[in-house]
């Protein structure tokens, strides 16, 4: 994982973009020093310091930055590096997390802190809260074909400026990111957004008058790079 206590980088953290009383989430890179500072603070408040498997195995859960694999990093309860809500993120050490992969039991460890931290979410809200839930779901019934259109050029738009940014030399496969991109769309718009509507928008997004363009490499896979100006 690459988020780091202090220095924490998220790989697909969550911003936010209103529109037509929708909020829409989109998967970015990069957390502000605010939004990181509240995972932080919100964390280490429910779960105090340290590494969370090294709690359960009753081993030392310090951040031991002088050790190779005690630094501190952020884990996702359910290995979905997608799912950035704080009820998914626990404290590890670096070689804990990469130790869950042939762990079974603290995989189920896991999953089970997490059915416990959405409890404690659900408990701990208020019914201002609860009421803009029930809103946001409303809303999403709600949606027209242009609300969902627009939902999903800020997600196209979103995804290829965080992943190919200004100046940036990479690439990134074209398929991959078409299918992340509808299963944002489903997300964000109760189960519609058709694969070729994202399709459509990403190709108007790699057309000549963009900043991306779409190419087939030596292998014939199509792939999307930053268009150099």
């Amino acid at each position: 994982m690459d988020i780091f206590i202090k220095n924490i980088c998220l790989s697909h953290p969550l911003t936010h973009a209103n529109s037509l009383e929708l909020r829409v989430m989109v998967y970015n890179n990069t957390l502000t020093a605010t939004k990181k500072d509240k995972a932080y603070k919100k964390i280490r408040k429910r779960d105090g310091d340290g590494c969370f498997y090294c709690k359960i195995e009753g081993l030392d859960p310090r951040f031991i930055p002088q050790l190779t694999g005690h630094e501190l990093n952020f884990d996702h309860l359910n290995d979905n590096e997608m799912d950035q809500r704080v009820e998914n993120l626990v404290f590890a050490h670096a070689m804990c997390n990469q130790k869950k992969k042939d762990k079974y039991d603290w995989k189920i460890k896991a999953l089970e802190k997490l059915e416990e931290n959405i409890k404690g979410h659900s408990a701990s809200q208020s019914e201002s809260e609860q009421e803009s839930e029930r809103d946001k779901t409303r809303h999403t019934a709600e949606l027209k074909e242009p609300d969902i259109n627009l939902i999903i050029n800020k997600l196209v738009e979103a995804e290829l400026d965080t992943k190919l940014p200004k100046h940036s030399n990479k690439e990134i496969n074209y398929s991959d990111t078409l299918r992340g991109i509808h299963f944002l769309t489903i997300k964000q718009t109760g189960g519609r957004g058709s694969e070729q509507a994202v399709r459509r928008s990403m190709d108007a997004h790699c057309s000549e008058y963009s900043d991306w363009e779409d190419y087939k490499d030596g292998r014939g896979k199509r792939m999307i790079k930053r268009r150099q100006k």
